[in-house]
């Protein structure tokens, strides 16, 4: 890891997101575009950040979507997701999410199955910083 500050301070900033796929993706933001505010982040034992990402509301079926969770798995090492953020760098990421629109609390992060179960889907695309 690089000699940033701790990655905690990225708690609370605000973020934008450029959905790919579905490519028919829209939200309350608009086509493709989803809007959001850190609420956690947790630093895994390879270095790699999972971010989460309270959102506004977007549609999977008939649950009403806040909340995703970002993991840039193509980011271990030298340059990992929340160091890119810190940055400024637009992040390419997968954001996965319960699809019955329930909340994760950060405490959970680090024990949610990615990937494993029906009830988590993902998009994919990018987020960066905003403020």
């Amino acid at each position: 890891m690089s000699n940033h500050t701790d990655p905690k301070r990225l708690v609370g900033k605000r973020v934008l997101m450029s959905v790919g796929e579905p490519w028919d993706f829209s939200s309350q933001d608009g086509e493709n575009t989803l809007r959001g505010k850190i609420s956690g982040l947790m630093i895994e034992t390879d270095g790699s950040a999972v971010v989460l990402v309270d959102t506004t509301s977007f549609s999977f079926g008939s649950s009403a979507i806040t909340q995703v969770i970002c993991a840039g798995r193509l980011y271990r090492g030298r340059h990992v997701l929340h160091e890119l953020l810190e940055s400024r760098r637009i992040v390419s990421c997968n954001m996965y999410f319960n699809t019955f629109g329930e909340i994760v609390a950060e405490k959970d992060i680090p024990i949610i199955p990615i990937g494993r179960f029906e009830w988590v889907h993902f998009l994919i695309g990018s987020l960066t910083l905003v403020d």
